[in-house]
């Protein structure tokens, strides 16, 4: 007795590889995107930590009835990258003018930085930096009114504003940035809102 013929139930070379091709397609694809989703989570808490920074600098100000600054600190991240603006310290500032830091100092998240550009950071680009130690920085100052000190080169008549960027982006014209977070500060009482594209 012959026994009947049936095509082999196994795959050929040439769909093996396809579906391999597929597969690695994919990988890639979704690699890719946890990439994008990693970076625009490191911006929002870039944003949301300098969000915060000015908040608690606003309570401790009317809470203490003194005058409290907020310094945007320019320093070398390690491995030697350029000096960039990623940290933020707070501090009281006493009668004589003497600054005492209050809590922690904040560094923003690994590859975000706080942009120096004019139209970007008006805070940060309006005055040069002044040293303190071994960090150069600019600051705002919050009365125990809620109303922010005037500095040159801010009108009080409008919104300050500083912005967090991608570090690789650091450079880049304003028009052409895709990713970045606005905190908008109100001059009269120093109120703070996260702007997102």
């Amino acid at each position: 007795m012959k026994r009947p013929t049936h095509p082999a139930a196994a795959f050929s070379m040439a769909e093996m590889l396809t579906v391999i091709g597929l597969l690695v397609l994919l990988m890639m694809l979704s690699t890719l995107g946890l990439g994008r989703m990693m970076a625009a989570r490191r911006l929002e808490e870039g944003g949301r930590l300098v969000l915060e920074e000015l908040q608690r600098a606003r309570q401790l100000a009317a809470g203490r009835n003194v005058r409290v600054e907020v310094r945007f600190e320019e320093a070398a991240r390690e491995g030697g990258d350029p000096p960039t603006f990623h940290r933020l310290r707070t501090g009281v500032i006493d009668r004589s003018g003497v600054f005492t830091p209050v809590g922690a100092l904040t560094r923003l998240p690994v590859g975000v930085v706080l942009a120096s550009d004019t139209a970007l950071s008006p805070i940060i680009a309006a005055q040069p930096p002044e040293t303190s130690g071994t960090a150069a920085y600019t600051a705002i100052v919050i009365r125990p009114n809620g109303m922010l000190e005037p500095r040159t080169g801010l009108s009080l008549a409008e919104p300050w504003f500083v912005t967090v960027v991608p570090e690789r982006d650091r450079e880049r014209p304003p028009g052409e940035l895709v990713d970045f977070a606005t905190l908008q500060i109100d001059p009269w009482t120093a109120r703070a809102t996260l702007h997102a594209p």
